[in-house]
């Protein structure tokens, strides 16, 4: 049976309609967005025509689900992004709900009501989270929250006039909330506070407090809202100088081993500068780059030395140098939950044993230390080249510390990288981030969290997770066609749910890396069906990471094969998928929208693996259409509110391919959108 996700609502279509083999469609205006009262109707096809995609709304079920509603004052549900301002969030069941209203006390003394209304903000399953912004710079914020119930539904028969104190909403009259959801009764209106939920408004002493004083400041850094990532792997990125290559160095394009070397340093990244200023890149990620044995070099041998393979402390100076004076950020790879066995600190232990002052830096279980057949000391999911830091220990919690002054005040880099963070407890995380944004607040503290990253996004640790939630979700349904549309909204849904909004606006969007097959790849080298993923990754909320390479094609599955050299040869590169990737990013540079506007999805379909949304900020709105199916679609959209003249009679266009498509009475007409494609629509001027 054919589901559809449309603004917090999962509904099932009819089986009728189904058995028709008429197509499920769903369209939302804003009104609509507010309330998620749509059921389904079929349109049919045109005869001889694409499939056409449209959405009549209609009433919700009539009940009102009081146990649905959820609010508590933890991180996400209320939020203080910075010193004059707190969000406050509330859960309630999409269809009951036409519109949320926060009302609060403020003023010198706290008694000047004041009201501000909630924007529907995340799904999680057939419920809405509403979210609102309140200023105020300390004290103790007094709240409650007045629900309009959408049409068809109302508020349970047992509530009737109340006595001045409010009427409980539940069905049974004790204002515990629980309520069945009845329908009846002609209140439009429910209060709900601390004490329950009321028909009438509740007494003049039951509000929700906050005191906003004691709730810690999450700001992320401004600079990544705006961000176009781009990660490189020193080692196979450019040879700009064969003076400091190792021994044993393979020519240029011979297939990676684990083993082998190819001679990328500093020199050859400040070589390719206008290549990487000519993407569009304004951030770089390098994966480690202190001294080390290997060539991915995660076996760190001393943090305050760069690798001579690459280049000297000058001549990095020189690259960070560079990269910042073409406005391009430096983060850098932190791999502090385990060293190399060739870490000084590790050799003075083999060297010394138990007498050895760094005895305790490590978790050594007897000695003399060693390697085979089995390490006997704590490593790396048991890898003897690995051996696992002691982070319990006050001493390597300052060095870890002191070297992360080092590279942020002496050299100038403008954040972090944390490799396998979740493997080193939450308090050392906590006195990082302290620590980081002591230096530089701007700094970006970004962990590899491969699974929802929530318990380090509460404010106090990371800035932002890799989203590797995202890559996962968006694979599985461009590229593995394991899952529905449906389902790849609801995933990405989840996650702005569970996360505060600086959080979800400084993630780090991937859809490859250097420990995952090359997005290509992915594809089977289907180009064809990579482009609307890329269209995707670009005009999503958050910060787009493009792996070095995958911008021309590169092919390759997980270590070492993702980690072949650059391809430099223009013959031997995909030139049309570099230039997509130069007009998005270029496009997400020119629009604040796209960068840092709001998000809406206007339609969300199974039966074409079709979706479309929208991003807006101020007078701003860039909608986003995708086909990922094999079937030609025509898309008649509503366009949501804040669109500016496109809510009377305005034109689009494809900022890819220029074509023009008429906005009438508020209705986006898009015809022609064929298999695979993805159209980025942008007001004509």
């Amino acid at each position: 049976m054919l589901q559809l996700l449309v603004k917090g609502t999962l509904m099932k279509a009819a089986p009728e309609a189904g058995r028709r083999g008429q197509v499920q469609v769903a369209d939302m205006t804003a009104e609509a967005s507010r309330d998620g009262n749509l059921n389904l109707e079929s349109s049919g096809a045109a005869d001889g025509g694409p499939e056409q995609l449209g959405w009549p709304g209609a009433a919700g079920d009539g009940r009102v689900a009081l146990e649905g509603v959820w609010h508590c004052q933890e991180p996400p549900y209320v939020e203080r992004p910075d010193e004059d301002t707190v969000a406050i969030r509330i859960r309630a069941r999409s269809r009951d709900v036409a519109g949320v209203t926060l009302e609060f006390l403020a003023g010198p003394e706290g008694k000047a009501r004041m009201a501000a209304a909630m924007e529907p903000y995340a799904t999680e399953g057939g419920f809405t989270q509403y979210r609102a912004e309140v200023a105020t710079s300390g004290g103790v914020l007094s709240y409650r929250f007045v629900f309009t119930l959408g049409s068809g539904a109302s508020a349970p028969e047992s509530a009737g006039a109340g006595d001045g104190a409010g009427e409980a909403a539940d069905g049974n009259g004790d204002g515990d909330g629980n309520g069945t959801g009845a329908r009846c009764g002609a209140a439009r209106t429910i209060w709900h506070t601390p004490s329950g939920d009321f028909v009438r408004e509740p007494g003049p002493c039951d509000w929700y407090s906050l005191d906003v004083s004691a709730l810690q400041v999450f700001q992320t850094p401004a600079w990544v809202h705006d961000a176009v990532f781009y990660q490189i792997f020193p080692d196979r990125f450019a040879n700009g100088d064969l003076t400091n290559d190792p021994i044993g160095t393979c020519p240029w394009g011979e297939a990676p081993t684990r083993e082998n070397f190819f001679g990328g340093d500093f020199q050859g990244i400040i070589d390719k500068l206008p290549y990487l200023k000519d993407l569009g890149i304004t951030a770089v990620w390098f994966n480690p780059i202190f001294e080390s044995v290997s060539n991915h070099k995660y076996d760190t041998a001393d943090y305050l030395r760069v690798d001579d393979s690459f280049g000297d402390l000058g001549k990095f100076r020189e690259l960070v140098d560079a990269l910042h004076a073409e406005g391009i950020r430096v983060i850098l790879d932190g791999v502090f939950n385990h060293t190399g066995d060739e870490f000084w600190a590790f050799q003075d232990i083999i060297e010394k044993g138990p007498a050895s002052r760094y005895v305790n830096w490590y978790y050594i279980h007897d000695f003399p230390v060693r390697r085979h057949p089995k390490p006997n000391y704590e490593a790396w999911w048991g890898f003897a080249d690995l051996p696992k830091l002691n982070m319990d220990n006050p001493e390597v919690r300052r060095y870890i510390l002191d070297v992360v002054t080092f590279w942020i005040k002496e050299v100038g880099i403008d954040g972090w990288r944390l490799d396998v963070p979740n493997e080193v407890d939450h308090p050392f995380w906590k006195v990082f981030r302290g620590h980081v944004k002591s230096i530089n607040p701007d700094a970006y503290i970004v962990g590899e969290i491969w699974r929802n990253g929530s318990p380090w996004l509460m404010g106090d640790e990371f800035d932002a997770v890799m989203n590797y939630v995202f890559r996962d979700a968006v694979l599985d349904f461009f590229a593995r066609r394991k899952s529905s549309t449906s389902e790849l909204v609801a995933s990405l849904e989840k996650l702005k749910a569970d996360y505060p909004a600086q959080a979800s606006a400084a993630l780090l969007n991937l859809l490859g890396s250097h420990d995952t097959e090359r997005v290509l790849t992915m594809f089977e080298g289907d180009r064809r069906r990579m482009v609307p993923v890329v269209v995707f990754e670009m005009t999503y909320p958050g910060a787009p990471m493009v792996y070095y390479g995958d911008e021309v094609g590169m092919t390759g599955l997980k270590d070492p094969g993702c980690r072949a050299t650059m391809i430099w040869e223009e013959r031997l590169q995909d030139r049309d998928l570099l230039a997509l990737h130069k007009a998005l990013i270029r496009l997400r540079r020119g629009s604040a929208a796209l960068r840092r506007g709001d998000m809406r999805w206007l339609l969300v379909d199974d039966s074409t693996k079709t979706f479309a949304f929208s991003r807006t900020r101020e007078d701003e709105t860039v909608v986003v259409a995708v086909c990922a199916g094999e079937r030609e679609v025509a898309l008649d959209l509503v366009m949501p509110a804040g669109s500016g003249d496109a809510g009377s009679a305005a034109v689009f266009s494809d900022a890819l391919t220029g074509r023009a498509y008429p906005v009438v009475d508020g209705r986006l007409k898009v015809r022609g959108l064929g298999p695979n494609e993805a159209l980025v629509l942008v007001p004509k001027v």
